[in-house]
């Protein structure tokens, strides 16, 4: 990882995650699962705020429709950020910035999901 991916990987997980300190997501098979993306937009909560400040694109991947911030969301997604479910679990989404370098991974209700985001950003994802 280049200095730059480790300084944006601390300021969105803070420093004991992005070491792996304290992780302590197990992995949990499809424990927070929805069905489709319409099934999370129509939601309470993170769900009801996402729908709100942000819009489909016609663009798809990895069979999931990418969507793009018109407004922050929460305190992870910046107005311009693009993401899409997960179509493997359907339990989490992946946020990229507006360049398609991976910034954070969260569970449907809008929290962290720290050791998805530390792999992710390890790997160097891109959103194509």
């Amino acid at each position: 990882m280049d200095p730059q991916e480790v300084a944006r990987l601390v300021a969105d997980v803070g420093i004991g995650a992005a070491a792996g300190i304290g992780a302590t997501d197990k992995y949990s098979p499809n424990a927070a699962r929805v069905d489709n993306m319409r099934q999370l937009l129509s939601s309470d909560g993170f769900g009801s705020q996402l729908n709100g400040g942000s819009r489909g694109t016609p663009r798809i991947y990895k069979r999931s429709r990418i969507f793009v911030a018109t407004k922050g969301v929460g305190e992870k997604i910046r107005t311009g950020d693009q993401f899409y479910i997960d179509s493997a679990h359907m339990n989490h989404l992946e946020v990229f910035d507006n360049k398609g370098r991976i910034r954070v991974v969260l569970n449907p209700d809008g929290s962290v999901n720290e050791v998805k985001t530390v792999k992710a950003i390890k790997e160097g994802r891109r959103l194509k």
